[in-house]
């Protein structure tokens, strides 16, 4: 049950953010939607580490984001955390829906 109000409390985070990012324009609010679009991606992704189901590409999105960032390139940085973000919800309603799937044989 926890894990399904942390997935409402960033799905309402991530929202906000694009609301946010919306309403703001400019180079400095290209950082500020990264910035905000990281946050919401490292949360995500630490509710996936929570129920142990870490995706691979979340990490290499935020790595590539990250790298993107300090090029100044926001936008494209934004892009790839809103994909990782993504990645990792899935991540957690795929433990929710399947919380053991057994071995394979």
């Amino acid at each position: 049950m926890k894990i399904k109000a942390l997935t409402s409390a960033v799905a309402l985070a991530a929202l906000m953010s694009m609301t946010a990012a919306c309403a703001s324009t400019g180079g400095s609010g290209d950082k500020a939607m990264y910035e905000q679009a990281l946050k919401a991606a490292q949360q995500s992704r630490e509710q996936a580490l929570a129920v142990k189901n870490n995706w691979t590409p979340i990490n290499n999105l935020i790595k590539e984001a990250e790298e993107l960032a300090k090029k100044g390139e926001f936008a494209e940085a934004t892009k790839k955390l809103e994909r990782a973000d993504w990645l990792a919800q899935r991540a957690v309603e795929q433990h929710e829906s399947q919380p053991n799937p057994g071995p394979w044989r």
